[in-house]
Order: C-alpha cells, then structure tokens, then sequence
C-alpha cells in the first residue's frame, strides 16, 4: 500500500508539473506577442516621424522613409488600412513580400488662350455654341469648350515616380544601419505628401518537435542510454 501511495504522489506531480509548464509556455508566448506588437509600434511610429520630404535642386519631389520590416500577423494591426487595400487588389496576403505606397498632390497653373469659334448650324442660320481652348506639355494635356454657360473640360496627367531601395548607415556615429526606401517624382508639378514601407519576414515557429538524445550513469553507476521525443518553446533566437 505504502508503495501504490508513493506511485501515485510521483503521477500527480508529474501532472502537476506538467501542467505548470504548459501555463508557463503559453504565458511567455503571449508576453512575447505582445512585446512585439509594442515594439514594432515604436518603429512604425519613429519611422513616420523621421520621415522626409523635399524638393531637389532640379525641382523634383522626393520622399524618404526607413523600411518597416515585421511578420504579416504583426502588420495586419501597425499597417491595416495599407494592408486591408491590397488584398482588396491581389487577394490573399499570404505571398506578399513587400509593398510601397506613396502619396502625391499635383497641382499648377497654365494659361490658355481661346482658339476656334465652334458653330452649328440650325434650319435657318448658324448659330455659336463656344470656343475651343488647348494647352498641352510633356505632363499636363487640357482641352475642351468654353460657351456662355459652362466650360467642358478634358484633361490628362502624366507622372513618373521611381522608388530607390538601399541601405544607409545612421545615428550619431554611423555605426547603425537600416533599409530605406526613397521615392522621386519626375513630374515638377507633383508634391509627394506621404510614403509607407513594409517588408514581411517569415513566420518564426516558435514549438518545436524533436528527439533527444541522453547518455549517463545510473544510480548503481552502470552506464545508461534513453532517447525521448521532445515538444519545445523557443523564447530566444540566436
């Protein structure tokens, strides 16, 4: 009897052990996430606020912003709407690799002269019904009619934008370094206003399944050799 109630103390710890470390597991697993989620918000957030944007010297608008780089599950909540429009677009997210989006406002001025006096003819005269305007340059193309009452407009804008992918060293020594990505408008009239970049990493699994393989001494001191099947977490990455 006194053995069964020995046995059956070593069954319940063991349980009980085994259920300590099943809360432990899923505990740290979820102050990881939740790390993640803080951490990757504080680049989101310094990557928006380091942002810059500027006119060169050949009048062309750029715009440049450091490369967010996170799992898609992380993302879907820093980057939601960008990425909520995209799979509108493409579909399922699940290869996607990287995504750009970039804002502009185009905008100007032009003066057009009025061209051609446009008439047609009723059963007993001809009557005017506007004249015709045109401006074109390699951008901007507006055409159309100007009549005592309305103006009927046409118009066609053009835009180049190049975006431009590299690594550049930062803080104060230079020593850090990061991906940004830059983006130029060739169009002079056109005003970059805003740009996000994200790149998704793979998913890192973080159980594991695996064999161990053990060798010893047993309480007699007589060699001994076991191998066990393994079910893991992984807290740190080397």
């Amino acid at each position: 009897m006194y053995i069964r109630r020995e046995e059956l103390k070593m069954k319940i710890n063991k349980r009980d052990t085994l259920f300590v470390a099943i809360i432990f597991v899923l505990f740290a697993f979820m102050v990881k996430e939740c790390d993640s989620y803080k951490n990757l918000e504080r680049v989101v957030k310094k990557s928006q606020e380091e942002a810059t944007y500027w006119k060169d010297k050949e009048g062309q608008s750029r715009g440049k912003i450091a490369d967010v780089s996170g799992e898609l599950s992380t993302l879907k909540v820093t980057h939601k709407e960008m990425l909520d429009s995209l799979r509108k677009e493409i579909g399922s997210l699940k290869k996607l690799k990287s995504a750009t989006s970039v804002k502009e406002n185009i905008s100007g001025a032009v003066e057009i002269k009025l061209d051609t006096l446009m008439m047609t003819r009723t059963d007993t005269l001809l009557v005017p019904v506007g004249r015709q305007f045109k401006y074109e340059d390699h951008w901007v193309g507006i055409w159309g009619v100007v009549n005592d009452s309305s103006i009927f407009v046409n118009y066609s804008i053009d835009n180049e934008i190049r975006l431009i992918r590299r690594d550049e060293r930062y803080g104060t020594l230079k020593l850090k370094k990061r991906t940004i990505v830059e983006a130029v408008a060739l169009n002079p009239n056109a005003q970059i206003t805003g740009i996000s970049q994200i790149t998704i990493t793979p998913k890192r699994r973080r159980f594991y399944l695996g064999v161990g393989v053990g060798y010893g001494l047993s309480d007699r001191l007589a060699p001994s050799f076991n191998v066990s099947l393994q079910l893991g977490y992984k807290l740190i990455e080397f």
